[in-house]
C-alpha cells in the first residue's frame, strides 16, 4: 500500500483529473476546500481543477473557509491542537470528541495519589494528545 501512495503522489494533476476523476470515477461534481491542492509537488489548485471542470464538463464547487471562534478550522489546526493537548480545543473544531483508541495497560499506579482511578493507554494512533492526565470515557469491546 505504501509504494501506491508513492506512486499515486508522483501523479501530475492533468493526469489526476483525466485519468482518475473522468475516466475512472466518471466525476460529475468535485467539492473542495478553498485552498485544496492536489497533484505532484501539490500543483493543482482550485483554478486548474475549475478549468479542467469546464473541458471535462464535470461540476466544481469551492468551499470558503469555516471559522468557530474566529479560528479557521483546517486539520492541520486540529492536529496541531491535538498534539499540544488542547484536546477540548480540537473537539470544539472538529464538532465532537477526538477518540483515542487504545489497550489498557498497567502503569506505574501514580493514579492512587489522585485518589480515582486511571487508565494507561498504549496507542498505536499516529495522532495523539502530549503526554498527560486527560479525562474521558471509555468503552470496551470484547
Amino acid at each position: 500500500m505504501y509504494r501506491i501512495f508513492i506512486s499515486f503522489s508522483r501523479i501530475t494533476p492533468f493526469d489526476f483529473i483525466k485519468n482518475i476523476l473522468v475516466e475512472k470515477v466518471k466525476v460529475r461534481k468535485v467539492v473542495i476546500g478553498y485552498n485544496y491542492h492536489f497533484g505532484k509537488n501539490q500543483m493543482g489548485n482550485v483554478r486548474i481543477l475549475k478549468n479542467a471542470g469546464k473541458y471535462f464538463n464535470f461540476e466544481v464547487e469551492v468551499m470558503e473557509p469555516l471559522e468557530i471562534d474566529h479560528i479557521v478550522v483546517s486539520s492541520s489546526k486540529i492536529r496541531e491542537l491535538i498534539k499540544m493537548g488542547y484536546v477540548e480545543e480540537a473537539a470544539k473544531l472538529l464538532g465532537r470528541n477526538y477518540p483515542i483508541i487504545g489497550k489498557v495497560v498497567k502503569g506505574s499506579l501514580r493514579g492512587h495519589t489522585l485518589g480515582f482511578p486511571t487508565a494507561n493507554l498504549e496507542i498505536s494512533e499516529e495522532l495523539y494528545p502530549k503526554a498527560g492526565v486527560y479525562a474521558g470515557r471509555s468503552c470496551m469491546e470484547s
